[in-house]
């Protein structure tokens, strides 16, 4: 066995000393996008006529070559079946063997099987406090940043428009794990949805899933922006609205503090006593005793005190001996 192998080796290199005969094949992946940790992926190889024999092999070489024999007809296309696991994530090219004439073609362009691995957390992407799009409202002919945050997870960053199949732009990101993102005198076509997603560092064929979305709003020039859409006035305003809630707030705390306290003590203290107003009536009598009665009168009572259990008379007499 080992012998067959070795002599079919050989053989195979030496038909590759005739390459640069044949046309090199087109290679092509399906599905082309969306691909997910554990979903099966399909490799096409197009040829320009029969081959005897078509090699896919993978530049990183985790997985050994896979060959397919005998494919016919003209513009015929041999399909390599391809489990989506973490091995099989990486850059493959393709190539034929044809016996008349005899040689080895060159090898296809590469092509990338890129996975999404969800087991990574997503980015988020949002507009910065400073740029020109605070709100997702931008004039036309404005310069627009947007920043991703990859929680320091990732080595390389894609932001993705909603509608087209490929990421538009790509960037490293810095040491917090933030990339920035501009995108240079947007037009109404740059309005739309954006997401972003990174590559994990020391996977760069595997990809973390797209976070949330955040919609952009280009406005034409001929629309003028009125002053609260002018990114120096929003700017503005958020300082003031900053500073206001800063002095604010403390003032807030003080009073809330000194009314609670105001409160505990007056429901603590000793109950207000009103003073009675006193009159005093003169009864002559025909012994040399005489009484003094003081008419005392008692305003009516607190109605936020405790009643009393029985009424008092809006008069008292009192008898008064005198020494």
């Amino acid at each position: 066995m080992a012998g067959t192998a070795a002599l079919m080796a050989g053989c195979w290199l030496l038909v590759t000393s005739w390459a640069g005969e044949l046309p090199p094949p087109f290679l092509s992946i399906h599905p082309t996008q969306g691909l997910v940790l554990g979903d099966p992926v399909t490799f096409r190889c197009h040829l320009y006529g029969a081959a005897h024999r078509v090699r896919l092999c993978q530049d990183q070489r985790r997985v050994p070559c896979m060959d397919l024999y005998g494919i016919q007809g003209r513009y015929g296309a041999a399909e390599f079946n391809v489990s989506g696991s973490r091995e099989h994530a990486g850059s493959y090219r393709c190539q034929y063997q044809t016996w008349e004439p005899m040689g080895t073609s060159e090898e296809s362009q590469p092509v990338e099987m890129v996975l999404m691995d969800p087991t990574f957390p997503p980015p988020h992407l949002s507009f910065p406090l400073w740029g020109d799009a605070l709100w997702g409202q931008a004039s036309m002919g404005s310069n627009v940043t947007l920043h991703c945050r990859t929680y320091r997870y990732g080595a390389a960053v894609l932001l993705h428009q909603d509608g087209r199949p490929a990421p538009i732009l790509q960037r490293d990101p810095n040491g917090d794990g933030v990339a920035a993102f501009t995108l240079y005198r947007v037009t109404p076509q740059d309005s739309g949805s954006y997401r972003c997603s990174y590559r994990p560092i020391g996977f760069p064929f595997l990809l973390s899933p797209i976070g949330d979305n955040v919609t952009l709003k280009v406005t034409p020039s001929t629309e003028e922006a009125g002053p609260a859409q002018d990114p120096h006035v929003r700017l503005l305003l958020l300082s003031l609205l900053c500073s206001c809630l800063v002095t604010f707030i403390p003032i807030l705390i003080i009073s809330v503090i000194i009314i609670t306290a105001r409160r505990r003590h007056q429901g603590h203290g000793p109950s207000p006593i009103r003073t009675a107003e006193a009159e005093q009536i003169q009864v002559p009598c025909s012994d040399w005793d005489s009484l003094t009665y003081v008419e005392l009168r008692v305003d009516p009572p607190d109605p936020t005190t405790t009643p009393r259990p029985h009424r008092d008379p809006k008069t008292i007499y009192a008898a008064v001996r005198p020494q």
